[in-house]
């Protein structure tokens, strides 16, 4: 795992955290994030194809992620944004 994806990882499970409506039963960690995730890159295992990362990353995508218009919900600190209320 890059730091990059870690970081982005960690500042994702705070946000789910204060989203959530009922806080008991188990606690969001970057581990759950990475099991769904893997769950989710095996149920599409099927779609994948391609020689290099980028390439197997798009075969399993429905769609290209658009470019989020509105506010990011976080910055990673480099530029990029992570908007996933645009990919829902």
């Amino acid at each position: 795992m890059r730091e990059d994806q870690y970081v982005a990882l960690s500042r994702l499970v705070q946000i789910l955290g204060r989203r959530r409506t009922v806080r008991s039963g188990p606690r969001l960690t970057e581990n759950t994030l990475i099991r769904v995730g893997i769950d989710l890159l095996l149920e599409r295992a099927d779609r994948l194809v391609g020689n290099s990362e980028a390439e197997l990353r798009a075969s399993v995508l429905d769609d290209p992620p658009p470019m989020p218009q509105g506010p990011a919900l976080f910055d990673l600190g480099d530029g990029q944004r992570t908007d996933t209320a645009s990919r829902r």
